[in-house]
Formats: C-alpha cells, structure tokens, sequence
C-alpha cells in the first residue's frame, strides 16, 4: 500500500482539506464493492489533507481493537485471480518452460495494464479509475535528476528501476512470440503491454500490494517469490503513520481481508495504518513519501567513508592491515553501518575503534567490542572521529541540496521533490546526532 507522495515539506501549503466523498470514482468504488458483497465496517469519508494528501477520515469514534475495514476476497486481485483471467493463459503456458518463473508482481502488473485496457469492458474498472495516474517514486525521476542524488540514494533507486526492466524484458519476450489479438480491439499483446504502462503497474502494485498466506492465494504459476502479493480496493487510500498499530489478517470465516485498528481514533480525525517499521529511505523508494522527525529514520554510511575519517583525524593510529580486514568481516562489522538521531550504529562504533587499535590481541578486543568497554580516552577518540564523520556526511548533503534547488527552481518531478524533502531531513538528522556529547555518541 501506499500514497502518492506527502506534502509535509513544501513551503506553500493548502491549510483547507478538501473532502471527496462525493467524488465519481469514490461512489462508483463503493457502489461497485457493495455489489460483490463488501458493507462498510465503520463510517469512512476520502478526504485530500492539506499534509498526507488523500486518506480517510472517520465520522464517528473509533475504539481500540475495532475493525476498520473488511474486504471480501472475491475483490482481491491476486495470482490466481490472474491465473483465471483473460491473459491467465499466457503466464499457465510459460510457468515453468525453460526455467522460467514469474513474479507475482510482474504477474499484477500485467494484469493491470491488460484491465485498463478494456476500459468500459474490464469489470475492475471502478478500482482502477480510483488509483492514481502517477507517482512520486524516484522511478519517475528524470536521468537528470537522479544524476544530481547522492550514492546513499541512487544506489537503491538504481537497483530497483534495474529490476523493473528486467522484469519487463522478461515479458516482452514472451509477448513477442505471441499472435494473439485483443478480442476487443484487435490490438496485439505486445503493443498493449508497453514500458510505460508497465512503470505505472509496477508501481501501483508495488506501492499498494498486501501479503497473503499461500493456501488463500493457490495457483499452479510457477513464482519466483513467495509473497502472495495481493490488490485489496479501497484498503489503499488509508495513509501511514508510525504512530499507529494495527493487526492484519483473515476474517474469523476466512472470507475477508480485515484490519484491525489497536489505537483508537477521535471523531472527524484522519485514521491511519502502518506500513511497517520503515526508514524514510525505504518509504520514499517504495511508497513515494517521507514522514520528518520519524523515529526509524537512519542515514546509511559507506565503509570507506568511515575508513576516511579515522585516517584524517588519528592517522598515525589508523591501521587497516589485510589481516584486520578479515577480522572486521568475519565478524560483520563492515555491513550495517548507519547513523540516527541518537548518533552512530553499534557497529559504527566498533569500526572506529578497532581502526584505532592494534590487533595484537584479537580475544581482548572482541570481549570489549561486544561488551563496549571503552576507556574514557577511546571513547573521546570514537566521539571524535564520530563527529568529523558527521560534518562531513552534513558538507556533502548541503552541496547536495543545492544543486537540488537550483534544479527545483527550473522545474522538476514530484519524485525529484520527495527526494529534496529527504535530503533536508537527513541533515537536520545529522544535526541532531552531531549535538549529542561524547557518552550519548
């Protein structure tokens, strides 16, 4: 699940939310799911906020323990509702031939598209006229854009546009081998199922999708995941906060998807979900949105950064031998590294001071790593290094910015905006941490 973007950062914003309840697509979502077996749990009104763009908002109180939604499975779109469609056959032929193996996202996208497609004729389509028809997920950043986003950002960003292509070209091939024509309009397969729409898919499934257990979702598709990705109309217009929890899961009868809110909500307020305990990286490379002052936030750093910083500021201690290697990732003190508003990772820490040490006796240094007993004085060193990391990663997120700016101020993409909002939230992060003195660091 997911929203389009937040708007928590922009300088200008629209103080009035603007309510939708009478909006075509939400009547015609709700008298469409009403019709295969779906009433309302509790009162529900779409509204645009000011600050989280569209969300629901509850007309009446809403207790703890109470369900907030519950969707009959005959509205979920999943694998084996695909397997059963008009297209099911082309993924029933390959599954399997010559290792092939789909995945369910993939699978979802493509159904997507094809229901979209046939317009008035697709039976869904009051559930696709109500998903949105662009996102703010750094997939729809222009090369330009991304060229300007630093490593800590563009490497994820990367490896997920790389994964879309990939899958895409896994389809294409297989659509180009078909003749089949749309019953419709004629059109082949392959020119319906095009790069674009398939980003747009793709996107919609990855930002909205929900797990299933696999005995609910059986096929007999041959997927590469086991994550029983499902589509559930309606439950994705409920927007995310950290501050919320909530169960998930099965009707008592097995019939519906239902979730179940475990904090309660007051009249007229906006009821939220979570998505999961999430770094604002996470939320914008997945959903397209980032919340400040998120207490899972942390700010991934690079090996090599942290190398850096201890030889500049102690390089006559700096030691790095091939041996000293081995021991840092044998132990994996090389993976995991971050920094939050509470300042550095464990791990971090140990890096820095293992850096620092010599590795005459190993025993004694991993009982102490693990333990963090640390003499005044290594701790003084740690937190010196620690803060000089911290400059430095703040240096070079404000130049950053910068350049961000000047292209914001000759037009850019939602996604390019969404990622300037981070940019900002992680130097105020590292701000914080900078503050910390030496026995908080």
């Amino acid at each position: 699940m997911g929203r389009t973007h937040r708007r928590r950062k922009r300088k200008i914003r629209r103080k009035i939310s603007s309510n939708l309840h009478s909006s075509p697509y939400f009547i015609n979502l709700t008298q469409w799911m009403k019709k295969h077996g779906w009433s309302p749990t509790c009162t529900l009104c779409p509204v645009e906020f000011y600050d989280t763009g569209r969300g629901l908002r509850t007309e009446r109180s809403i207790a703890k323990n109470e369900v907030i939604v519950s969707i009959p499975l005959e509205l979920l779109i999943t694998v084996s509702r695909v397997q059963s469609s008009d297209i099911g056959w082309l993924f029933s032929k390959y599954s399997g031939v010559n290792g092939a193996h789909f995945s369910s996202q993939q699978v979802l996208a493509a159904f997507l598209i094809w229901e979209r497609h046939l317009g008035h004729h697709s039976v869904w389509e009051p559930y696709l006229n109500s998903l949105p028809l662009d996102y703010s997920t750094p997939l729809f950043c222009s090369s330009e854009e991304l060229h300007l986003l630093p490593s800590v950002l563009l490497e994820p960003i990367l490896v997920q546009k790389q994964k879309v292509i990939d899958t895409f070209s896994e389809l294409e091939s297989i659509l180009s081998t078909q003749s089949w024509k749309c019953w419709h309009c004629n059109e082949s397969l392959s020119s319906i199922i095009h790069f674009e729409e398939y980003l747009w898919a793709w996107s919609a499934v990855n930002t909205r999708s929900v797990y299933l257990d696999e005995c609910v979702v059986s096929h007999s598709l041959s997927i590469q995941d086991k994550s029983c990705l499902a589509l559930v109309p309606y439950l994705d217009m409920f927007n995310h906060s950290n501050d919320v929890d909530v169960q998930v899961g099965l009707s008592s009868d097995r019939n519906c998807y239902e979730i179940q809110t475990l904090t309660p909500f007051a009249k007229h307020t906006q009821v939220f979900i979570r998505y999961g305990y999430h770094s604002n990286l996470k939320l914008y490379t997945e959903y397209g949105f980032i919340l400040p002052f998120s207490q899972h936030d942390f700010i991934p750093l690079l090996f090599e950064e942290i190398l850096s910083s201890v030889k500049d500021v102690y390089p006559v201690r700096f030691n790095c031998s091939a041996s000293k290697l081995n021991f840092l990732k044998v132990r994996n003190l090389t993976e995991n590294l971050s920094c939050n508003s509470e300042g550095l990772s464990f791990n971090v820490k140990a890096l820095i001071y293992l850096l620092m040490t010599s590795e005459s006796k190993k025993y004694d240094l991993t009982r102490r790593i693990y333990s963090s007993d640390f003499t005044s004085e290594e701790n003084v060193a740690i937190c010196k290094v620690g803060k000089q990391l911290i400059k430095q990663k703040c240096s070079e997120f404000e130049s950053v910015l910068n350049m961000m700016k000047q292209k914001k101020s000759n037009g850019c993409s939602r996604s390019f905006e969404v990622a300037s909002d981070l940019i900002l939230e992680y130097i105020n992060l590292l701000k914080r941490a900078e503050k910390l003195d030496s026995k908080e660091f």
